[in-house]
């Protein structure tokens, strides 16, 4: 998947990307692949994916070149490549199938990262500050995500009542405390 990122950047291959999307509505082993492919590259996103303010936030660290290594280059620059097919996913309404394996991927992998922060900040396995910045991450990408995947009103649908998104929204404002 990471192959198909890369080349999401150069516009021509635009339509080959599309066209593999629109295949997902037929092929079952490609939907499994795509749920897959999603799955990681979701996660690493959650896991990596750094704003401008956490740049600026290092910046004041060390003197000005000195304060990206070279892994922090390769992962800012990873992050940037998986924001293009993530993109390309609702570029059209023939996409279906795809937004709704990427929705179920979202939602699956948000609910696993609030489940774990919740559990490793109970067990004092990360601290508090850790905990608030993946909350907030999380949080501000599936914002983002959302608004770029709800385009069709199936697509709602399938969000708000198999996916029981609405519900998922309203336990992670704090509704239904209960449930933590």
């Amino acid at each position: 998947m990471l192959y198909i990122v890369w080349n999401a950047l150069d516009t021509d291959k635009k339509p080959a990307i599309s066209s593999l999307f629109s295949q997902a509505e037929n092929d079952e082993s490609l939907r499994s692949q795509l749920k897959t492919s999603f799955d990681g590259l979701l996660m690493w996103l959650f896991m990596n994916e750094r704003a401008e303010t956490d740049e600026a936030s290092l910046k004041d660290l060390a003197p000005t070149n000195h304060n990206k290594t070279p892994a922090t280059e390769k992962v800012k620059e990873i992050s940037q490549l998986i924001n293009p097919i993530l993109l390309y996913v609702s570029d059209s309404d023939k996409n279906v199938q795809a937004i709704k394996i990427a929705l179920t991927s979202l939602m699956n992998i948000v609910k696993a990262m609030n489940t774990g922060i919740i559990r490793q900040l109970f067990n004092e396995n990360m601290g508090m500050y850790v905990s608030h910045r993946l909350s907030t991450r999380t949080g501000i990408i599936f914002q983002k995500l959302l608004n770029q995947w709800l385009v069709a009103d199936s697509i709602v649908n399938y969000f708000v009542f198999e996916l029981k998104g609405f519900e998922f929204l309203l336990n992670s404002i704090g509704t239904n405390l209960g449930n933590v």
